[in-house]
């Protein structure tokens, strides 16, 4: 299959339909291979790393089963976070190369311009279709996408690397040799990576400003002796280092998304997950993708001692249909302030946006440093055809 008939056959299958809001919302304007370990870089050309400014550094260090592996890498010089705080990007089930994935840059581009961008996290399903056109596809997702945004880009892997389409070894080994590209962070299916200030934590741990997890959630949906592993292992490291953490995975520890219904043990395997963190880690958020829909919950929303969940499932994939609605209000509210603007919501109470849709969305989540700057932020976007509108926010 060519690139461009994989492309129609994408536009064919999402179809067309008008957007679906559910819950309270307010507009404003086969696995092949084994995953355990890094394949051989590809020999496509690769793309010079962005060069970097400023007084902070990114450094990354893989993680597996039995813990760390190497050193600390520093990957890229690059400013500091700002008086607010670190602003995060999140967008997930990239891995459908055209319009919709470039429209949704163009408005990240935007939104960065005016609030400020620091990292971007990629919540996996980085490639749909078979393996034979991952090099091309991935080109026009990363390199001519997402890297556009100039922005240390925090992946990981997804349920389609694995499985469902000819030849996922493939699409590892794409994706896999584009790391160090243009920004790009996957250097291994789970690892640790540390914003912290020049001249600090140069040691194995120190300071740091923020430490990003990027686990393996496919070895937790689909656990085997050929699956990588080291997501406990991943957090526990992460949260070693004393700063607040932020975990990419593929698949939500919380959802309202239709594969809930068939998935709702792998949602409640990462929730233990995230509850046997040390008791003193403050995880800040849990990025993922998995549903091809827009969802925040706050923390404990679903179960106790859980942090904030994020799905931003549709930035190149469109809406898919709701799946079951069985959190239209938190069964354990946290004390904290949630809002919506315009709406009115109950303190505590979840976000959904499903379709079906043509449109895209992202989210962009704000985490203040420091206490008296405000609480932490997260606010959704819808894409379309002539907009991009701010359609919903959820502060804790």
């Amino acid at each position: 299959m060519s690139l461009r008939q994989y492309l129609i056959l994408g536009s064919l299958v999402l179809g067309l339909a008008p957007l679906l809001s559910c819950g309270s919302t307010s507009a404003t304007t086969e696995a092949v291979g084994s995953g355990k370990e890094k394949p051989p870089s590809s020999a496509s050309p690769a793309a010079p790393s962005l060069p970097g400014s400023g007084d902070c550094r990114l450094d990354v260090r893989s993680v597996g089963p039995e813990g760390l592996q190497g050193p600390w890498k520093e990957r890229r010089a690059l400013p500091c976070p700002g008086p607010e705080g670190v602003d995060i990007l999140a967008v997930g089930d990239v891995g459908l190369p055209g319009d919709r994935l470039q429209k949704g840059v163009d408005a990240m581009q935007r939104l960065c311009a005016k609030e400020g961008c620091d990292l971007l996290g990629i919540a996996g399903d980085l490639l749909y279709g078979p393996g034979d056109i991952a090099e091309e596809a991935w080109r026009g997702i990363w390199d001519e996408g997402l890297a556009r945004l100039g922005l240390p880009g925090l992946a990981v892997l997804g349920n389609h690397e694995y499985r469902h389409e000819p030849n996922p070894a493939l699409k590892r080994r794409a994706v896999y040799g584009a790391d160090g590209r243009s920004g790009l962070v996957l250097p291994s299916p789970s690892y640790i990576a540390r914003l912290r200030r020049a001249g600090e934590a140069e040691a194995d741990s120190g300071p740091a400003l923020m430490v990003v997890a990027g686990i393996d959630t496919d070895s937790i949906a689909n656990p085997g002796p050929e699956m990588p592993g080291g997501a406990v292992e991943t957090l526990a490291e992460a949260c070693v280092l004393g700063a607040p953490v932020l975990v990419v995975g593929h698949h939500p520890p919380t959802s309202q998304g239709r594969h809930h219904s068939h998935e709702a043990h792998v949602e409640e395997a990462l929730r233990r997950l995230l509850q046997g963190a040390p008791e003193r880690c403050d995880i800040v958020a849990f990025l993922a993708g998995h549903d091809h829909d827009l969802q925040v919950y706050p923390p404990n929303c679903e179960a106790p001692d859980l942090p904030a969940i994020l799905v931003s499932g549709v930035v190149a994939r469109g809406f898919r249909g709701p799946g079951p609605q069985h959190l239209r209000e938190c069964r354990h509210p946290a004390n904290v302030d949630s809002t919506e603007l315009g709406s009115g919501a109950k303190p505590g109470s979840p976000y959904y946006l499903a379709g079906p849709s043509e449109d895209g969305g992202f989210i962009w989540l704000r985490v203040p440093l420091d206490a008296s700057k405000g609480p932490r932020r997260a606010e959704v976007f819808r894409v379309t055809e002539e907009s991009t509108t701010s359609v919903g926010t959820r502060s804790w």
